[in-house]
């Protein structure tokens, strides 16, 4: 019996899927942020009015699951986040709703991305108060039901 090697069947299959591809089925979408209108060319990137109220929304939806990360990219204008939906209409209402996206500061462009393979877990982060004793106790919960990791006290 002739065997088919599985890496072969994997990359036809992925192959034959991305053939039928559309925006309706992604899950991902890359949202790039590049510099608006009202971005001033004269100050630093610190220094931009509003862009606390554009960090802040972003952090909000990191801490809710809608970000999955984000950041700036070596050599290239701008930043990029990638952002888990049902739908590109969420990801554009999430892009509208930015504060910066609103004042003019950025533009947000959206790309759909079909990923087909990670290692990543989507687990939910809390923000976690700053440790003031170094010497005091740590209670560890496992949050990710997925994870080889089991985790006691």
């Amino acid at each position: 019996m002739l065997r088919f090697p599985s890496f072969l069947f994997c990359a036809f299959t992925c192959v034959a899927l991305s053939n039928h591809l559309r925006a309706d089925d992604a899950n991902y979408f890359l949202i790039r942020y590049l510099p608006g209108e009202n971005w001033n060319h004269s100050i630093s990137y610190e220094d931009q009015p509003g862009l606390r109220k554009h960090h802040s929304y972003l952090q909000k939806l990191h801490i809710n699951d809608q970000v999955v990360m984000g950041g700036p990219v070596d050599g290239e204008p701008g930043s990029l986040m990638l952002v888990k939906t049902g739908s590109r209409e969420e990801a554009e209402v999430i892009a509208r709703q930015d504060p910066g996206v609103e004042t003019r500061i950025v533009k947000a462009e959206i790309t759909a991305w079909y990923v087909q393979m990670s290692s990543m877990r989507f687990v939910r982060r809390q923000p976690v108060p700053p440790i003031e004793d170094p010497d005091q106790t740590f209670r560890l919960k496992r949050i990710d039901r997925e994870s080889q990791i089991n985790l006691e006290d």
